[in-house]
């Protein structure tokens, strides 16, 4: 029989791996890693109270569940927006000139509004999109908490996403979506 756990950081290291195992066996590893890490956050945030570490698995599951389920019906109804690396936009011999100068165009839009945002804001954004790095890695090389680190990426993407919408590179979603 499992013993109450003490705090959350104890059951998130006790069930880490079993929820990104779960996880990835749904989605991509990287995608799975980042909803695990939101499993964290809502169950942080979570106004319950679970007596046993029993309940609190099976709530982790099903917030799992509802994370996948809206994960992908958002990735269904958005098109999806390529990584962008400053490599991106070396002109190849295959590609068209009109593709070329779109992608230099985006490039410029981030960059711009990269260097607008609070230095490490944009430093969290380049480190995970850039550089591939974990969250957790990203927190603990700015000294902050994994929330935080959460947070400044989500307000790096809202920014940049709402200036890519502003220049026309992409669209806003729609009402019914």
């Amino acid at each position: 029989m499992p013993q109450p756990l003490t705090t959350l950081d104890d059951f998130v290291s006790r069930h880490h791996a079993e929820m990104v195992a779960f996880l990835c066996r749904r989605t991509s590893e990287t995608r799975a890693e980042e909803l695990a890490q939101e499993i964290w956050v809502r169950m942080t945030t979570s106004e319950a109270s679970f007596p046993s570490d029993q309940h609190q698995r099976a709530y982790a599951y099903a917030i799992a569940r509802r994370l996948l389920i809206d994960d992908h019906r958002r990735r269904r109804a958005r098109p999806v927006l390529t990584t962008w690396t400053p490599q991106t936009v070396e002109p190849s011999v295959s590609d068209p000139p009109d593709s070329v100068a779109r992608a230099k165009q985006v490039s410029d839009v981030v960059e711009q509004t990269l260097a607008r945002l609070k230095p490490e804001v944009a430093e969290v954004w380049r480190m995970r999109v850039e550089s591939h790095h974990a969250f957790k890695d990203i927190a603990a090389h700015q000294g902050c908490s994994l929330n935080t680190a959460l947070g400044r990426m989500a307000g790096a993407t809202r920014q940049l996403k709402r200036a890519l919408e502003h220049t026309g590179h992409i669209q806003p979603p729609t009402e019914d979506t």
